[in-house]
């Protein structure tokens, strides 16, 4: 089933925050895509074990974030949430690179005849 929620405005913007909100929770997590422009978030559930408690769990955490960002939205807070989300993903992205640098010397002295 998918499911399409919409914003009125700055969807995409919110969506992210939305994501960022889940993930960081550390809860549950989830993974974006891109359709059509639209920054979509993707639920899926991969536990074999899974049971009807445990979507019910997700839906109530998804349903908590997107309170808390539309109510940081109501507030007008959303510049200073950009910056801040900005700030984030700039650090993110510094620690992918160090560890993609990290794991390339390491792969080269495990693997080096490769």
């Amino acid at each position: 089933m998918i499911r399409k929620c919409h914003w009125s405005q700055g969807h995409n913007f919110r969506t992210q925050m939305l994501l960022r909100a889940i993930n960081m929770s550390g809860k549950i997590h989830m993974v974006p895509a891109l359709i059509n422009d639209d920054y979509v978030i993707r639920f899926a559930i991969c536990a074999q074990n899974a049971v009807d408690d445990d979507v019910i769990f997700a839906w109530n955490v998804i349903a908590e974030m997107a309170t808390d960002v539309l109510a940081m939205c109501d507030t007008n807070k959303e510049t200073e949430t950009l910056k801040e989300f900005h700030r984030i993903e700039s650090l993110e992205v510094s620690i992918a690179v160090k560890l993609t640098h990290n794991y390339t010397k390491l792969y080269a002295l495990l693997c080096p005849a490769l």
